[in-house]
């Protein structure tokens, strides 16, 4: 299943989207997160998508950025905070930082 990430990934849409991503993983044994449209991001947005992979991996689903993967919108979110990471936190971690080369 794809699921559209919105626009804006920030405070006041993170209800919302946190009851998008539970039901996509409670109906769906695979998510595919489509992050083609977003265009700001805030600690809020991070944190919903790193609670919905955690949440995955204690379902057994598969929860990952498909396609384009997670954009520079998010990847820039995610430096800014200092929240790629090197390790992972569970297995197959979507914010896993991309191997150099």
């Amino acid at each position: 299943m794809i699921l559209e990430l919105p626009k804006e990934l920030t405070i006041a849409q993170v209800h919302e989207l946190k009851g998008a991503l539970l039901e996509a993983l409670g109906q769906h044994e695979s998510v595919e997160l489509d992050a083609g449209a977003v265009a700001e991001v805030d600690a809020a947005g991070l944190q919903v998508l790193c609670a919905a992979h955690r949440s995955a991996v204690a379902l057994g689903r598969s929860l990952a950025f498909g396609g384009t993967g997670r954009g520079p919108v998010i990847d820039a979110a995610l430096a800014t905070a200092g929240l790629l990471r090197r390790h992972r936190c569970e297995a197959g971690c979507p914010f896993e930082e991309a191997p150099r080369g």
